[in-house]
Formats: structure tokens, sequence, C-alpha cells
């Protein structure tokens, strides 16, 4: 089941990794800066598909991990690029 506090745990911690802010996250993935906060911040108890799969396409980890699916952790290769180059 999805739990909203899990997934913005998960959200905080690999923007934290990647050492990027809200807008450069905002700007790299053009997800709108308040989206990105509103998830982070447990504010979009429904945040959309499409949103979500944005960001775990983007850390390399799987939507079930990001929203709290499954414990399984990503793999050391989530780098906060995603592969969108720099």
């Amino acid at each position: 089941m999805y739990n909203p506090e899990i997934m913005s745990r998960n959200l905080r911690q690999l923007r934290a990794a990647a050492g990027l802010s809200y807008a450069d996250l905002s700007q790299r993935t053009g997800i709108c800066f308040a989206a990105v906060w509103r998830l982070e911040n447990k504010s979009d108890s429904s945040p959309r598909l499409f949103t979500v799969d944005i960001l775990a396409d983007f850390y390399g980890v799987s939507l079930d991990w990001l929203c709290g699916r499954t414990e399984k952790t990503p793999a050391p290769a989530a780098t906060g690029n995603g592969g969108m180059g720099k």
C-alpha cells in the first residue's frame, strides 16, 4: 500500500544525496517547484502517478520502493541524474 510518509522521506533522502535543491530538481525534471515541495513535505496525499514516475526514473529507483511498498533499497548507482545527462 502507498505510504505518503515513507515516500516523502525517500524523496528527501534522494534529493539530499544527489546534492540538489528544490529548484535544481524542478529544472532537471520539469516538475514544478511546488509539486516537488508538496511531495517531500507530505502535503500531497494524492500525487499524480506521472509525477511520481518521473521522479522514480530520475533517481533510478522503483516505484514500489519510492512509495514505501517494499523495503528493498535502491541500487548504489542511483546518483540523481537518472540517465538524464548533466
